[in-house]
């Protein structure tokens, strides 16, 4: 029995042209596989010393996730963390990393590592519940959906598969608040015809 529905979290608030261009860049950026997300970049500042020998091994490790060398970027990136274990841009860089070579059960350590470093990331608590979630652990996934959501309300990737999560688990009413959010958002990148089709099964 789940015990946190989507009702009892904070309404979702409105969203200023300005913020909503924001969300449509990190949205996109996240739907493409992009190496760096927003907090990535700025977590680089609080996690690593700039210039550093932790911050430049991140940034080639960036780089080579970015050019597809992925073994090149776990090695970096495992080298910068050595350097600076509190580096959450490391960490987190280096979960995506393991993602990239099939290694989920590293990728979860380091992601959750981040997340011991710093809670507030729901970006990373994304990329954990998908995890998660390939991992037979739907309510784990759920926790980690929902705590990114709490923190970034207009988090419509989140958003979507928290619903398909809590729909699974036969919790409709909070599969429809979840999908009603999502199609109000009206993201860019998410088929929002199918997002409808969704609603209407749990309906």
């Amino acid at each position: 029995m789940l015990t946190t529905s989507a009702k009892t979290r904070r309404p979702l608030r409105a969203v200023r042209f300005g913020r909503a261009i924001a969300v449509i860049v990190l949205l996109a950026a996240l739907l493409v596989g992009c190496a760096r997300s927003g907090e990535q970049a700025a977590s680089e500042a609080s996690g690593s010393q700039a210039g550093g020998p932790s911050s430049i091994k991140v940034e080639s490790g960036l780089s080579a996730y970015e050019r597809g060398d992925f073994e090149t970027a776990v090695a970096d990136l495992e080298a910068a963390v050595d350097k600076d274990p509190k580096s959450v841009a490391a960490r987190t860089a280096l979960g995506q990393s393991y993602e990239a070579v099939g290694k989920l059960k590293d990728a979860e350590e380091s992601y959750r590592a981040a997340l011991k470093l710093a809670p507030n990331l729901p970006r990373t608590q994304y990329k954990l519940a998908i995890i998660l979630k390939s991992k037979g652990r739907p309510e784990d996934a759920i926790k980690e959906l929902e705590a990114a959501i709490d923190a970034e309300p207009d988090f419509s990737a989140a958003r979507l598969i928290l619903g398909d999560l809590y729909a699974d688990a036969g919790d409709k009413e909070s599969a429809a608040a979840e999908y009603q959010a999502v199609i109000d958002l009206k993201p860019f990148g998410i088929d929002l015809k199918q997002v409808e089709s969704k609603l209407a099964e749990v309906q």
